[in-house]
């Protein structure tokens, strides 16, 4: 008896941990200024702020803004996020290249320059792009 209600204990937890999950907000994840490279390079990503916490690249539940500076993604890499913002604040002006030979990337939206008072956010695209 005792071990059926430490299983049901451990069950209800491990739901309750994964519903929990679930409530997470995504993260914002902005792309540093003065850094040049690729959609992985090593201290590329900062949390929250171009000058927040060192992160890795941005994940599936992310929020990925380029607002100054610029990045290139590389022929064959696949990359998911939920948001993609190339300059899209005001006085921005953050620049998203894609090498040719392909690129498939899942994102739920997408913007690029979407600020009136001077956003210039450009996008470089030098071959197949799949946007899903």
């Amino acid at each position: 008896m005792k071990t059926l209600r430490t299983s049901t204990r451990r069950l209800f937890l491990s739901f309750g941990l994964q519903a929990f999950s679930l409530l997470l907000p995504a993260a914002n994840i902005y792309w540093a200024p003065g850094v040049t490279g690729t959609w992985f390079t090593p201290n590329g990503w900062h949390q929250d702020s171009t000058t927040g916490p060192v992160r890795d690249a941005p994940a599936a539940d992310d929020n990925a803004y380029i607002e100054t500076g610029g990045i290139t993604i590389g022929a064959g890499i696949s990359a998911t996020n939920a948001v993609i913002s190339v300059g899209q604040s005001a006085g921005s002006s953050g620049t998203l290249v894609i090498e040719a030979g392909g690129v498939d990337w899942t994102t739920g939206v997408g913007y690029i320059g979407y600020a009136s008072g001077g956003s210039r956010g450009r996008a470089i695209v030098g071959g197949y792009m799949g946007i899903g």
